[in-house]
């Protein structure tokens, strides 16, 4: 006597369900986290009105999805124009950000939400300050973009520096 056991039934809802957790698995591993470390200084001088940075930008190509945004800046600006920062990104993103930073002997600690500005004090040198955030993407993907320019409008240059850092983390979605 031969005893024939069934195939499995696979039914197209699984294989959707499985397929579509596949291509969210390599969608994750692919841009779960993204570091970029400028390669060149970048200035500007004699405008507050907040620009692009040249390499500080990132697809954020996962809908309904948190990110997390860490870096150091290293900036070189003098007292009167000072630095501040910002953020452009998809329609619809909102964001919660903060910067850290020690200058003119001074811990400096500003909070700001996606349309705000942080300014940080410009000791005329070299120095450096850090950005740690979160990003909530809705259902429109594009690009996260950091924004700088001088506080104040002043003749002297206000430089980020090469080797400032900025890292994108995808850290989960949400429906």
């Amino acid at each position: 006597m031969t005893i024939t056991r069934p195939s499995p039934r696979v039914t197209s809802t699984w294989a959707d369900e499985l397929t579509d957790k596949v291509n969210l698995m390599e969608v994750y591993l692919n841009t779960a986290q993204r570091t970029v470390i400028k390669q060149v200084d970048e200035t500007v001088n004699n405008s507050a009105t907040l620009q692009d940075d040249d390499e500080f930008l990132f697809a954020v190509g996962t809908a309904f999805a948190r990110y997390t945004v860490r870096g150091r800046i290293v900036f070189n600006s003098g007292a009167t124009p000072d630095i501040k920062s910002g953020w452009s990104g998809p329609a619809g993103f909102s964001m919660s950000w903060s910067t850290i930073g020690f200058t003119g002997g001074v811990w400096q600690s500003n909070t700001a939400t996606e349309a705000g500005t942080l300014a940080i004090d410009g000791p005329g040198a070299d120095d450096e300050f850090f950005i740690e955030g979160v990003v909530i993407v809705g259902g429109t993907t594009g690009t996260l973009r950091y924004r700088w320019a001088q506080n104040t409008a002043n003749a002297s240059n206000t430089i980020v520096r090469a080797n400032s850092s900025l890292t994108l983390t995808l850290a989960g979605t949400f429906s």
